[in-house]
């Protein structure tokens, strides 16, 4: 993967980098973001990265973060247009409807479910929140 973040650092005219189905874990997703934020020049246009095992909230987190400092990079005529990162479930639902909403105003487009799958019922919503209820007053 060192070898990746070199590449992304080297390439200013870098239009599609698919890094998807590596397993590669939530430490190198964010550095391979990182590396595409901090590299001068790069502006990717497009970005895959799915079923990576971003597992925990906090690394989600992370991740939009650097996503969103990715899409406000621009050279002359590149920006980012369109990004994929399906298999992103540490985050609720309606946060990733709202961050698709977010992406789109800046006129990128977000991908963050499967075909289909954004029309299904909150039902992973509703049972975090009874898994919260379920959670009060339980001693570890």
């Amino acid at each position: 993967l060192p070898n990746l973040f070199k590449v992304i650092l080297r390439c200013p005219k870098l239009d599609h980098l698919n890094i998807s189905d590596l397993n590669m874990g939530q430490e190198p997703v964010i550095a391979a973001l990182t590396a595409i934020k901090d590299s001068e020049g790069t502006v990717v246009r497009e970005l895959f990265c799915n079923y990576n095992e971003v597992d925990s909230r906090a690394a989600a987190i992370k991740c939009c973060d650097l996503l969103e400092e990715i899409a406000s990079k621009t050279s002359e005529e590149r920006s980012l247009e369109r990004v994929d990162f399906i298999g992103f479930d540490s985050m609720a639902r309606q946060q990733r409807r709202n961050l698709q909403l977010q992406f789109a105003d800046r006129n990128v487009t977000l991908k963050l479910f499967e075909d289909g799958e954004d029309d299904e019922e909150d039902d992973d919503d509703e049972e975090d929140q009874d898994d919260e209820d379920d959670d009060e007053g339980f001693e570890q």
